[in-house]
């Protein structure tokens, strides 16, 4: 069992536009649960439009092909849509991203499996947390190994599952 950690000292990191997030999930979810899509296993592909986001650029940092947007989902380019479709599908939704800071196609991978890291599941490859005081994304050494063998960048694994970077 691994958490992944975005690594915001090598990469840029991505923030969704809140207002048009907040005003065009409203209708369908509620303020709250779209402020805290995070904290729930909601579904929203059926009505979800590409969400504006922008880079937050940072002297001597590269693009990254996976990042987080919070600590509780990811941002993914298409290179790592390729190469981590299988498993993202498996326990989720890949909804488009729009930007204009960019002309590579990113996605919100909304996590839909929640469980505890200590408990886990032999079969599931990616999982949420909000367990404790250090919630955050987790994953199977084969979700691991894919992320690696693809040489995606922007994220980095560790077996400490309390860690918060």
């Amino acid at each position: 069992m691994n958490k992944i950690i975005v690594d915001i000292e090598n990469f840029h990191t991505l923030a969704l536009d809140l207002m048009q997030y907040r005003r065009h999930m409203h209708p369908f979810i509620g303020d709250f649960k779209a402020r805290n899509i995070d904290a729930y296993d909601i579904p929203v592909a059926e009505f979800w439009e590409p969400i504006d986001f922008v880079l937050k650029a940072y002297d001597g940092c590269e693009m990254p092909d996976i990042s987080q947007w919070s600590p509780l989902n990811l941002v993914i380019n298409e290179k790592a849509l390729k190469a981590l479709e299988p498993y993202l599908t498996a326990n989720g939704e890949i909804l488009p991203l729009h930007s204009a800071d960019t002309p590579e196609n990113y996605y919100f991978f909304n996590c839909l499996k929640t469980l505890q890291p200590e408990k886990g599941d032999a079969e599931t490859d990616i999982f949420k947390s909000r367990q404790g005081e250090f919630p955050g994304m987790f994953c199977s050494d084969d979700f691991r190994e894919a992320v690696e063998k693809a040489g995606l960048k922007g994220i980095r694994f560790t077996e400490n599952l309390v860690s918060l970077a």
